[in-house]
Parts: structure tokens; C-alpha cells; sequence
């Protein structure tokens, strides 16, 4: 077992890591200290996906099966001077949001407990126009069989209008879909689009999902952190098997 609290250089800074023994993956022995090294090992390839997008910072400060808890304002415990922040203007009060421009960043917000990364739709310069849409094919209590065939589904809705799409898996036990928008058009039409995609949808494929998720949530995250508990923009649709159809606004 190496040191529990270290000092590292990244990008000219110096970033204290501490509790690096303790156990995040309890069943399977891995440490905090993997956690971070994790995402050093990975830097050069997530970093382009997290540059100038605000992080809602979702932290384990004691692993998986700990207590979590979302930070998204960090006016009040401030981080070190060298890491980026934006203030993000809302109906409430603005709120000071990170910016994970860096390896320095990185392993700053892995150390903190951020277990996964959740950056925004939308980047610094365009934050009211995301750069994607993205559809959450949630399973509550259906086979993950007709999760596929639900995705196959609404990329056939998205490929007769041509809207390119692209699917992965969540890294749970649904999928994502991702809908390139080029930061052409607002959050207000990007809800829009997906709320029409989706009625249409369900009347052209009711008989697909009439047995286990005939009215699935539709749940339409705006940006805004005032309005929502997570503002990234994203969509998701859950497919449960009692439901009603309900946009968020």
C-alpha cells in the first residue's frame, strides 16, 4: 500500500492528494489512489470531451456505497487559483462552476471524490446552445432486450428526418443517444425537438412498446441550474413498465 497523502506536479502546479488507501470499490479492493491514477493514466484522451464545459460535481468522498452529493456552486469553498471557473447566470443567484481545462484539474476534481465527470451539453462562449442531445434509455423493469429494441426504434424516428445519431451503452444497464446539434440551436428548441420526436414516436411505435413501456418518461433537463437539480442540458427517457408521458420544463 503506497503513501495516503501525496504531493503531484501537473501543468506547473503543485495538487495535494490525500486519503489515496482508502477503499472507493469495496468488493473489489480498489482505492482512491486508483481512482486518481485512473484518470492521470486516461488525461490526454477525456480532456478534449471535458475543456470549457461547466462540471456539476457529483462526489464520493467515501467511495461507491458512501454518502454522495452533487456541488455545483463552489463560490463558497473555492478552489485553487489555477483552476478555471465560470459564473453561470440564473433566475436565483449566480453560481461559480468548475472548469476541468487540464490534467492539474483532473486529478484536482478526482481527489475530491468525483468518481464520474458530468460536464455540460454546452461549452463556455455558447452555453445556451449545446453541442449535443442526448436520449437516456433508462430499463426499470424490462429486459434490457427491449432497451435495444427500443433504440433501434427511435434511430429509425431520427434517420427518416435526418438527425445523424449515435448509441452507447450508459455504463449501467441502459443507452445513450447522442444527436449532434453544432451548437446551433437554444436548449428551449433542442426540448422542443426532442418533446415532438418523442409523441411522434410513441404513436408510430406503440405497438412496440405497448406491453412493457407503452408511456415512457420523457425527462427534459434544461440548462438552467436554478430551474432543475442537473442542468447539463441532457434528455432522458425513461422505459419503465407503468408510466406516464411528462416533460420536465
Amino acid at each position: 500500500m503506497g503513501q495516503n497523502n501525496v504531493r503531484v506536479q501537473a501543468n506547473g502546479h503543485v495538487i495535494q492528494l490525500t486519503n489515496l488507501n482508502k477503499l472507493y470499490w469495496q468488493e473489489d479492493g480498489y482505492t482512491k489512489g486508483e481512482l486518481v491514477g485512473f484518470y492521470r493514466e486516461i488525461s490526454t484522451v477525456i480532456l478534449p470531451y471535458l475543456v470549457d464545459r461547466p462540471e456539476s460535481l457529483h462526489r464520493h468522498p467515501n467511495g461507491i456505497h458512501g454518502s454522495s452529493f452533487f456541488q455545483k456552486d463552489v463560490s463558497k469553498q473555492p478552489p485553487p487559483e489555477w483552476v478555471q471557473t465560470v459564473e453561470i447566470a440564473s433566475d436565483e443567484k449566480p453560481t461559480r462552476t468548475v472548469l476541468c481545462q487540464d490534467e492539474a484539474t483532473l486529478l484536482y476534481l478526482a481527489n475530491l471524490g468525483c468518481i464520474e465527470l458530468n460536464p455540460w451539453n454546452s461549452r463556455v462562449g455558447s452555453l445556451d446552445r449545446p453541442d449535443y442531445l442526448s436520449i437516456d434509455l433508462d430499463p426499470e423493469d424490462v429486459p434490457f432486450g427491449k432497451v435495444i429494441e427500443t433504440a433501434q426504434a427511435v434511430h429509425k424516428v431520427l434517420e427518416n428526418i435526418g438527425a445523424p445519431n449515435l448509441c452507447k451503452t450508459s455504463g449501467k444497464r441502459g443507452l445513450h443517444i447522442y444527436v449532434p446539434l453544432g451548437a446551433r440551436y437554444t436548449h428551449q428548441q433542442a426540448k422542443d425537438f426532442a418533446e415532438l420526436r418523442w409523441v411522434r414516436f410513441s404513436r408510430r411505435s406503440g405497438s412496440l412498446l405497448h406491453a412493457d413501456c407503452q408511456h415512457a418518461h420523457v425527462h427534459v433537463i434544461p440548462r438552467r441550474i436554478g430551474d432543475v437539480a442537473d442542468p447539463r442540458g441532457g434528455v432522458r427517457w425513461i422505459v419503465p413498465s407503468k408510466a406516464k408521458y411528462w416533460v420536465e420544463d
